[in-house]
């Protein structure tokens, strides 16, 4: 059953009115005092406080609230939300003795005597004009396209208002521009003419039809809702925009999404002290939905608009596209010009469009390459490489620097004071040892947020197997410099690193990354394993790396019981569980086995070639030095997943120089940051082949390197509120409402990695010789 008004004498219902607001009449047991006015106010004998069942489907429209009644939603306005929202505490108050009809033969009620007078010429359209800057429309109720009721129009009044619907026709330089401007050099009206009041349906119908006597169907009553899927970022990042604190600026911003929006202040609201706002300009350009248009398309508008001065219709039409975007100059066959369209608002000069482009292309990972390729397959106008890089580098990569450095400063300010445990580890921009670029980052072990990272290029060191050392030693001079207190630091067993530490950091406790270790193990064990003789080592492999992390996690941070647990494998290996050799651990942790264990176990036998290889691996004397590095467990396992990450933003296999490199890295950093509190995700919706309703989900896959099918968790989606906070903060660096700061200087760096400078290209070209060439 449909929801139903129940006041007395309406019919309006959601399957007869389903533009209308439908509101439930509460709850008797959640709000009784609210229940009882709201009952007293229906007018109807059918129900009383003391009988009334509550029920979803006993509602009341919104034609009986008061205007003041609903909550000013920039987000309705927007296309974001569907209904008006009801502040707290409204009632209904409007009530006729009348019956209400619905929305498809909705009558208005007479205006008052003052509102029903005819304006004269002049004045019917100024007010049509000013009714389209403001939203407001006469009242009169032929002046609405049967069909259309008053919520449906005041909701598309909203559109009107905003600006953001109908495209550009209410930016400067669209068609509401040209309406108003053309308007205002039409010759006087006759007395015929007078007695029709102005009308929004007639403006665009004589903006973009051709003359015809029939009355076009009303704009408005076919509203444009926008859409999004299960999760949309834009309307996630929206909703955060509106529910944010009144205090909230550019420069308090911090790592989380809602905080790192922009709200600009405005006129305060009357509900509950709670300041409402409405979106910036800036906001309208960058949440709007943007469209694909076809030429053909767009040819069979343009030859619709008939000319306000003769009212002929187009003869002739100019076009001049630039970039993303289409200008077009609209003739008649007398000459006038009966439009002048742009597809895209200017800002400084540029069109919004093109710098949206810009910014989704880099803030998104991709190149430039790339999706101008997908827009020429698709023959889409497109923005030049010169542009891209021009906004690139006086942009985006200024704003990406801007927002990683506010985060930064939260992340630091979060640490704790009495000591940090933090893992760092290097990535190199290539694989082997012909790297250009190094990027060490240092993570923090407790929440897994990058505190500090640095690029190092080959040219500021002696070899590419250095550059690790010098990144290792400028992320620890910035965390110095914010005076970070770090009581762990987990590194791999880089031999530049380890000496480092030992020299200028012995306050600090070292520890080796059990992973990288295990991982350094296993490698050994396999060597060995090859030979024909020691092949009963591999089943043992995994087993053997599972030994090394239960002994790190069970030593208690002792390191002489960590070296006892590692080497009694060499017991338990042999089928031996108990043993005198050792001054604190003499047996192993398990429980007893089983017979049937025992048997299909595959045991070493003692003094075999295979046992004594293992024994080479698990005695060697840098190797046990090393394992007492464990005791603490820590591991860089969270790093390496920021590295698999940073391959969205950096891929190995594409060159980029230093500034690209370092503003791609800062936002591979922004993406990480933002996105580590992810929660493991549920079913939410049960069916044949999922787990029931509220269930982890788990992804199962067959994995190369050990042969086997497993599972792995699925994690929520990632939340990139960040992406559109930082596009809209490029549109107000362009529009000028936020000026950022002076760049940090950079290191001088040569144009390129060569030891010496290039010779001319016509001598390298006159010595060039290929065995290919026929």
């Amino acid at each position: 059953m449909a929801p139903k008004c129940q006041v007395f004498g309406c019919s309006n219902s959601k399957s007869n009115a389903p533009n209308l607001g439908f509101f439930t009449i509460p709850d008797p047991k959640k709000d009784p005092e609210r229940c009882r006015i709201w009952l007293q106010r229906l007018g109807s004998n059918k129900f009383n406080f003391e009988t009334f069942v509550y029920s979803k489907n006993r509602c009341v429209c919104e034609q009986h609230f008061d205007p003041s009644c609903f909550l000013r939603d920039v987000a309705a306005r927007l296309g974001f939300r569907k209904r008006k929202q009801l502040k707290p505490g409204s009632v209904p108050t409007i009530f006729s003795s009348k019956p209400a009809t619905t929305s498809s033969t909705t009558t208005m009620q007479q205006p008052p005597a003052e509102e029903q007078a005819r304006p004269g010429p002049s004045q019917a359209s100024t007010a049509g004009i000013t009714g389209l800057e403001t939203g407001e429309l006469p009242a009169d109720e032929e002046h609405l396209h049967p069909g259309t009721s008053r919520a449906s129009t005041a909701a598309a009044d909203d559109d009107f208002q905003s600006g953001v619907e109908i495209g550009n026709m209410s930016e400067g330089g669209g068609l509401m521009e040209e309406v108003a401007s053309a308007s205002s050099q039409q010759p006087m009206l006759s007395h015929s003419e007078q007695e029709t009041p102005f009308n929004v349906a007639q403006v665009v119908e004589v903006v973009t039809s051709q003359p015809s006597p029939r009355v076009l169907k009303s704009p408005m009553k076919r509203r444009h809702r926008q859409k999004f899927s299960t999760y949309s970022p834009r309307k996630a990042l929206f909703e955060e925009l509106l529910t944010a604190s009144p205090a909230t600026t550019k420069s308090g911003s911090s790592d989380s999404d809602s905080s790192q929006t922009y709200l600009p202040s405005s006129s305060s609201s009357d509900s509950g002290g709670e300041e409402e706002r409405d979106a910036t300009e800036e906001q309208r350009w960058l949440y709007q939905s943007k469209y694909l248009v076809f030429t053909e398309n767009l040819e069979q508008l343009f030859n619709r608009v008939t000319c306000l001065q003769c009212g002929e219709p187009t003869a002739h039409f100019d076009t001049n596209a630039l970039g993303s975007s289409l200008g077009a100059t609209l003739y008649c066959a007398n000459g006038h010009i009966s439009l002048n369209w742009k597809s895209q608002p200017l800002t400084k000069k540029v069109y919004v469009g093109n710098i949206l482009l810009a910014s989704a292309i880099l803030f998104s990972g991709n190149t430039y390459s790339h999706i101008s390729q997908f827009c020429e397959f698709l023959g889409l106008n497109f923005i030049s490489q010169t542009t891209f890089y021009t906004m690139q580098k006086s942009l985006l990569n200024p704003v990406i620097d801007h927002r990683f450095q506010l985060q930064q400063s939260d992340v630091i300010a979060g640490l704790p004071a009495s000591g940090v445990r933090l893992s760092g580890d290097g990535r190199c921009d290539s694989p082997g040892y012909s790297a250009k670029y190094c990027t060490y980052s240092m993570m923090d072990i407790s929440t897994n947020k990058i505190v500090a990272s640095k690029v190092v290029q080959v040219t500021e060191t002696t070899s590419s197997v250095a550059m690790e050392k010098v990144g290792f030693q400028r992320c620890m001079e910035e965390l110095q410099g914010e005076n970070v207190t770090i009581s762990v630091l987990a590194t791999d067993r880089h031999t530049g690193i380890r000496a480092a530490m030992k020299k200028d950091f012995p306050d600090i406790d070292h520890q080796f990354d059990v992973w990288h270790l295990a991982k350094s193990i296993k490698k050994k064990i396999l060597a060995k394993a090859k030979s024909k003789e020691c092949s009963d080592l591999l089943p043992w492999l995994q087993a053997i790396s599972n030994h090394l992390w239960w002994a790190a996690q069970t030593c208690g941070g002792d390191a002489d019981l960590l070296v006892e647990k590692w080497t009694s494998l060499t017991h338990h290996i042999t089928n031996v569980h108990e043993w005198a050799v050792g001054e604190r651990f003499r047996e192993c942790a398990h429980a007893p086995l089983t017979d049937e264990e025992v048997r299909t176990k595959a045991w070493l036998r003692q003094g075999s070639a295979a046992h004594l290889a293992l024994n080479e691996v698990l005695f060697d004397k840098r190797l046990l030095k090393d394992v007492r590095f464990l005791n603490l467990s820590c591991h860089t396992g969270q790093l390496e997943v920021f590295h698999g990450a940073m391959l969205k933003y950096c891929p190995k296999r594409l060159h980029f120089d230093m500034p690209q490199m370092w503003s791609r890295t800062q936002l591979a950093i922004l993406d990480h940051n933002n996105n580590t509190s992810r929660k493991h995700a549920v079913v939410r919706r049960e069916t044949k082949k999922t787990a029931k309703k509220g269930h982890k989900r788990y992804s199962l896959f067959f994995s190369k390197g050990t042969k086997r099918w497993t599972v792995t968790p699925i994690y929520e989606p990632k939340s990139y509120g960040f992406v559109f906070s930082m596009m809209e903060d490029v549109l107000c660096v362009k529009t000028g409402t936020l000026v950022l700061g002076e760049p940090r200087p950079s290191r001088p760096l040569p144009a390129n990695i060569a030891p010496s400078e290039a010779p001319p290209k016509a001598e390298a070209v006159k010595h060039f010789q290929s065995r290919f060439v026929r």
